[in-house]
């Protein structure tokens, strides 16, 4: 069952819909709203400012095809997807799923990490708080990012072990000794960690097998390594913990009242939910929620260059840094785009010898959030795909049909 916002089902019958008070009556320039104001440099208040009628009746096709691919089914079950345009909300379309039916007959408990129990997961206990599962892990990026603004964070080529006090670290050797913080963030760390061979339902997966132990940073130090540091990447979820421990120690501050007071305060963030971790630290692997709306903040911020409404909240560089991604050519998203990854966000680049062009945060489950600067355009989905069945992919659809689909003139 789905349910299509005013923004979608009113593209054209401007005069029979309620506009937004953002929204006049008239415009006809897509970098200007129905008052001809300039939102190039647009800031959202409580909510998302809706699109001016000229720029949404020009996209109406579109939108309406990604509703009809989406409402279908087709692509599984998404709940949420948002599409925003300098800082204004040119589609909103949302999807009902009877979460209690999809998983009926599957094993649950009342474990946080139970996958199939629809009071933790998609969504938190009834609330419009959504998982975005490894997206976490861009979010904590973030912070890093805020904490290197505040210049309190080191450099990023310390190394890790001047935070490991009080860890009896197995399989100690040089190479464990040389793994820097930037290390962890490219996920270019050199251990042995196989962690996309199998399904996060599958017990012997070992981010899987991280969350069942009560300490996870030293589940993830006592792994061997196999190389050197610094030169290959490996998904490594457990790199994304150990980040927790280094910021919480640099700051002085628990990650999740860090993040609060330094990225989602300042970005008028108000409501979310955090996983701990059985050591009583916030799960910076996949354990965040977040309603659709405020995971696109997150978005805008980077979009931004990690500015918000004209103060410098992440250092200087920080967010561009994802152009010159380390790590390219990871898979094909769908040609020419090639996916590479970089500071805990995935990237997308149609050409191996340019700046890659879209930063992407991705979790497990179909959650995504997609930043295009060169359009000023970013989308969000939000979805619940963890049942094995093999589905068309979402980033796909951006890149294939949005992206060269969108009419912004």
């Amino acid at each position: 069952m789905r349910s299509l916002s005013i923004i979608a089902v009113c593209l054209l019958a401007i005069g029979a819909c309620m506009q937004s008070p953002e929204s006049g009556q008239s415009g006809d320039r897509a970098d200007r709203n129905d008052t001809g104001t300039d939102i190039s440099h647009i800031w959202p208040g409580e909510t998302w400012p809706v699109a001016s009628s000229a720029l949404r009746a020009g996209n109406q096709a579109l939108i309406e095809g990604i509703d009809e691919l989406l409402g279908s089914g087709s692509y599984g079950n998404v709940n949420r997807f948002l599409l925003i345009h300098k800082g204004y909300l040119l589609a909103d379309l949302s999807y009902q799923h009877d979460y209690e039916a999809v998983n009926k007959g599957r094993e649950k408990s009342d474990d946080p990490y139970s996958y199939f129990n629809p009071d933790w997961h998609p969504f938190y206990k009834g609330t419009p708080l959504h998982t975005v599962q490894s997206i976490t892990k861009s979010v904590t990026a973030a912070a890093i990012g805020a904490a290197i603004q505040r210049e309190e964070m080191p450099s990023l080529d310390t190394r890790v072990v001047e935070y490991l006090s009080g860890l009896e670290v197995q399989n100690d050797d040089e190479l464990k000794r040389s793994i820097t913080i930037e290390d962890l963030l490219t996920m270019r760390v050199g251990m042995d960690w196989n962690e996309e061979s199998t399904s996060y339902n599958d017990p012997n997966n070992i981010s899987t097998r991280m969350e069942r132990v009560d300490d996870w940073d030293q589940f993830v130090l006592d792994q061997p390594m196999l190389q050197q540091p610094g030169t290959t990447f490996t998904y490594n979820s457990g790199a994304s913990q150990l980040l927790s421990r280094i910021l919480e120690e640099a700051t002085g501050v628990r990650v999740e009242e860090y993040v609060e007071e330094h990225v989602f305060e300042p970005l008028g963030i108000k409501a979310y939910y955090w996983k701990k971790t059985p050591g009583g630290r916030a799960d910076t692997v996949a354990g965040l929620y977040l309603e659709t709306e405020d995971l696109a903040r997150i978005g805008y911020l980077y979009l931004r260059d990690g500015v918000w409404d004209d103060k410098q909240l992440l250092a200087p560089g920080w967010v561009q840094q994802w152009k010159q991604s380390p790590t390219r050519g990871l898979w094909t998203a769908t040609p020419p785009w090639q996916a590479g990854y970089g500071y805990q966000w995935w990237t997308f680049c149609s050409d191996p010898e340019l700046p890659c062009e879209v930063i992407a945060g991705i979790g497990w489950g179909g959650q995504l959030l997609l930043v295009y600067p060169k359009r000023d355009l970013l989308a969000v989905f939000n979805s619940w795909n963890i049942y094995g069945t093999e589905l068309p992919s979402l980033s796909a659809l951006f890149l294939d049909k949005i992206i060269p689909d969108i009419d912004l003139e």
